[in-house]
């Protein structure tokens, strides 16, 4: 079996990011964006999985599951929310709040991923009982898809420099390392931005669902 070293594990997990983000970005039909979706998922696993490889550890195997569970029920609430007709009924109103409660007790970057993805099935849903045009919603979820990705590659990207996820540990060494000659190093400073433009986003995103409803077709 042929060896892999771990930064041609990068380029390849970069590689698949890539092909699945391009399928994300022009995708005309909710299949074709799941399926880019999948892909681009697939290739943030490679990352992580080769770290895990590099450093004996297991970790990695957890955050990749935990990706693929808030992936399987965002794209099955996206899908609800482009085929359903149903009327808003006033219980719903309680899962924004949820959803903020969940991103604001956060302690690590993956339980903020998890606040984030029932912040997004939270207002794509709203916004299809809200009766917003189909057209509409399904740009809105693939803004929605395309934060999730660059959250999760962020995170891949620090998880893999740092070894952690947990917001204090990250400050601390990220903390230090601005304050040594060197600095942050470019990897480093891509998973953060990303983490950040990814929040970006997904408020860029959600914001239209809440506005006026949509005239009837």
């Amino acid at each position: 079996m042929m060896d892999i070293s771990f930064f041609t594990g990068l380029w390849i997990a970069f590689f698949v990011v890539a092909l699945g983000s391009f399928f994300v970005f022009f995708a005309k039909q909710f299949k074709t964006f799941v399926l880019g979706c999948a892909l681009s998922l697939s290739g943030i696993n490679i990352q992580i999985l080769n770290f895990d490889i590099f450093r004996e550890s297991k970790t990695g195997q957890v955050i990749i599951v935990a990706l693929w569970i808030l992936f399987l029920f965002e794209m099955i609430a996206f899908k609800y929310a482009l085929s359903t007709e149903s009327k808003i009924n006033k219980m719903f109103f309680g899962l924004p709040l949820l959803a903020f409660v969940s991103t604001a007790v956060s302690l690590d970057l993956l339980t903020l991923a998890f606040g984030l993805s029932l912040f997004a099935i939270t207002f794509a849903v709203f916004g299809a009982l809200k009766g917003q045009k189909k057209e509409k919603l399904f740009i809105a979820i693939q803004k929605m898809g395309i934060a999730f990705l660059g959250y999760a590659y962020g995170m891949a990207i620090l998880f893999t420099r740092e070894a952690t996820t947990s917001f204090g540990l990250l400050r601390k060494e990220l903390c230090f390392k601005a304050g040594r000659e060197n600095g942050l190093d470019e990897w480093t400073i891509l998973g953060v931005g990303l983490v950040v433009l990814a929040v970006v986003i997904e408020l860029y995103a959600v914001i239209p669902l809440i506005g006026k409803k949509n005239e009837k077709v």
